[in-house]
């Protein structure tokens, strides 16, 4: 469990930027949260994501999403794939993550980041 278990709160880089969470559940199952603020695109926008991941050589999982835009929210989902390297109490990832979504209007995507977690 995260080697040694515990909540991880740190920061992710990319896209997003903003604040990172995650709470195991078992050694190869974890829940994910970020939260944070987008330039790229036309428009910046805040956004929210919670992931269920599972573990192993790399980690994958699948996420509900939410971007509020200047236009109102935008609703999906993503399928994150990553690495992370956990040296508890620290926990290092880079991930990539098709997106799909799926209200107001459909369309596709990809977003990706680097991040650092420190557990509790």
């Amino acid at each position: 469990m995260a080697e040694g278990g515990g909540i991880g709160v740190g920061v992710i880089i990319g896209e997003p930027t903003g604040f990172s969470f995650k709470v195991w559940v078992s050694e190869t199952q974890a829940f994910d949260l970020a939260v944070g603020y987008s330039f790229a695109g036309e428009q910046p926008f805040t956004y929210l994501h919670v992931d269920y991941l599972r573990h192993g050589l790399i980690y994958y999982g699948l996420e509900v999403r939410f971007k509020q835009l200047a236009s109102g929210l935008q609703s999906g989902v993503r399928i994150p794939f990553g690495l992370n390297a956990v040296m508890f109490p620290f926990e290092l990832f880079a991930e990539v993550a098709p997106i799909v979504n799926v209200a107001p209007m459909t369309s596709l995507g990809l977003s990706g980041g680097l991040g650092a977690r420190l557990y509790f």
